[in-house]
């Protein structure tokens, strides 16, 4: 007859833990090529607001050509494009890295979402709170939520509305017997660099957030 089974487990037994338990990835690469990259698109908006204000000043010529509008047009319009290939860029590497952190997050038992966190930033408008809760989510689940991600978070905003207004202000035709013209687009390029502002202080600030995020839901 065999023996009954013991009562308490075998020395060096460890419980299962499920998912609390499982692995995790580094988030160094991807939040440093992040930074880099937001850095790379701060520099494209200051190119931006500098192109826009000169814009300004080629209209104010006295004997300004159809040719020097249409240089001024194409070098905004290049300035623009640059930009926005960096931001989106910079975007993907974001997600990567808000992937690879909140997964970490969640394979030690917290519950946030990788897909959302990822995801939420090519949400037109969502990617304002959505990705941002999601890594919220996921640093609650071990301390306090850094500060510098709300700060992040506002920057972030305010850099987009700056970029927004800026656009709408002139519209997509230049009306240069209009008197104000020079004015609107000299304020144009104001915005712009306003907006590269809001950029580098987010940049800065982002810097701090992402490396206190980690160091809650990556352990070293």
């Amino acid at each position: 007859m065999p023996p009954a089974p013991p009562i308490y487990p075998p020395a060096g037994y460890t419980a299962y833990q499920g998912v609390a338990g499982g692995p995790t990835r580094s988030t160094a690469g991807a939040r440093k090529a992040t930074i880099v990259l937001f850095w790379c698109a701060s520099a494209a908006a200051f190119l931006l607001g500098l192109v826009a204000y000169q814009r300004g000043t080629t209209v104010d010529k006295v004997d300004l050509t159809l040719k020097d509008l249409d240089d001024a047009n194409a070098r905004l319009g290049g300035a623009f494009l640059l930009l926005i290939a960096l931001q989106i860029a910079a975007a993907i590497l974001l997600a990567v890295w808000s992937s690879r952190t909140v997964s970490n997050a969640k394979a030690r038992g917290a519950d946030a979402s990788p897909g959302l966190a990822a995801g939420g930033w090519f949400i037109p408008i969502g990617n304002y709170w959505v990705p941002w809760g999601q890594i919220r989510k996921a640093a609650a689940r071990f301390g306090a939520v850094p500060s510098a991600l709300t700060t992040w978070q506002v920057l972030f905003l305010a850099q987009a509305v700056l970029g927004v207004i800026a656009r709408v202000m002139v519209g997509g035709e230049i009306n240069v017997t209009d008197t104000d013209a020079v004015s609107k687009l000299h304020n144009q390029g104001f915005l712009y660099l306003a907006s590269g502002v809001a950029l580098v202080a987010g940049t800065l600030v982002a810097t701090k957030a992402m490396k206190e995020v980690d160091k809650l839901t990556t352990p070293s």
